[in-house]
């Protein structure tokens, strides 16, 4: 097709036809126009032919969600309405019978069916490896609408996250958790080939040196990290510990503040340090302290994307930053 083509509705089905979008959107095109056995017909031939449901209900429901927008705007412009002209004048066609209650009752059934087709495929895939109670958990989560599918995902980590937390807390082991969990991300940040394995997509070899370096750790420690390095989702190394490391301290409602001193600390003034803590952020704290001869002196404490620095490594560098713009 060149360039300078117009894009119709005849270009689309030259190059789509056969796709499962294309097969879906003339099952919803028969089915607007109130051509019921057509619909019923071209539906059992997709599905005969190993079409998805999952995106076969998708497309028709956008068809369905393009009519109620231009049904609540007759008179805009298809840029107004993120419509080509093409898809404009054939909504408007279509909306010929329909009422408001018709609409609703249409995407209210979508949404049911979506719900329903997502909660058979996630059985199909999972009902072997998985309990029932994740199935049931998983089809729930499918059946809701998210504005892409990076934020399930990230929701069913967390909820994962906080599941092995209250395992770990029901037996006594958080805080070793969240000790080991410390450890670990400071030991891998802190080597590059460590990071570089962790990175890597040598799964196998990926999983011995996981089992090697936790060998002395907790079952819940070993499960995380274990997941962890094999679903990176475009993180860093540094803010997926992070992400764990958060979710775990939420689990008893507490912070965690990244504490970087010179030298070692008594326990007397870790308790004072924390105390004080407590106080400004007012809730539990839980320190994990670095000790970085390169901050000179005094503390620097760090909570999530706020840091409070006090050292004299920061006191030099905005003295020096102060001098630079005197000159």
């Amino acid at each position: 097709m060149d360039s300078a083509d117009t894009i119709t509705e005849a270009i689309v089905e030259r190059y789509y036809s056969g796709r499962i979008e294309t097969n879906a959107f003339k099952v919803a095109d028969a089915a607007l126009a109130g051509r019921a056995g057509e619909a019923l017909s071209l539906l059992r031939h997709a599905l005969a032919t190993g079409a998805d449901p999952v995106p076969l209900v998708a497309a028709i429901s956008m068809k369905v969600r393009q009519l109620a927008k231009v049904f609540g705007n007759r008179s805009a412009s298809a840029a107004s309405l993120g419509m080509a002209p093409w898809q404009l004048d054939k909504a408007r066609k279509e909306l010929v019978g329909w009422s408001d209650d018709g609409l609703a009752a249409a995407i209210m059934a979508l949404a049911d069916a979506d719900a329903a087709a997502k909660g058979a495929l996630i059985k199909d895939l999972l009902a072997s490896k998985v309990g029932k109670a994740t199935v049931g958990l998983l089809t729930d989560l499918s059946a809701l609408r998210w504005s892409g599918a990076k934020d399930l995902v990230q929701v069913i980590e967390q909820l994962a996250i906080e599941a092995e937390a209250t395992a770990a807390n029901i037996s006594g082991e958080l805080d070793r958790v969240e000790n080991e969990m410390f450890v670990i991300s400071s030991t891998v940040s802190n080597s590059s080939e460590l990071r570089k394995a962790f990175k890597s997509d040598a799964q196998i070899a990926k999983a011995q040196l996981v089992a090697e370096l936790l060998k002395n750790a907790s079952s819940s420690t070993t499960k995380l990290v274990s997941q962890m390095v094999n679903a990176w989702r475009g993180r860093s190394i540094e803010s997926a510990f992070a992400d764990y490391q958060w979710a775990l301290a939420a689990r008893r409602n507490r912070v965690i503040a990244l504490v970087r001193i010179a030298a070692p600390m008594s326990q007397a003034q870790q308790d004072r340090l924390e105390a004080a803590l407590n106080k400004q952020v007012g809730q539990p704290v839980r320190m994990n302290i670095e000790i970085d001869p390169a901050v000179l002196g005094g503390v620097s404490v760090k909570f999530a994307d706020e840091m409070v620095d006090g050292s004299v490594s920061n006191r030099l560098a905005g003295a020096a930053r102060a001098l630079a713009g005197s000159k």
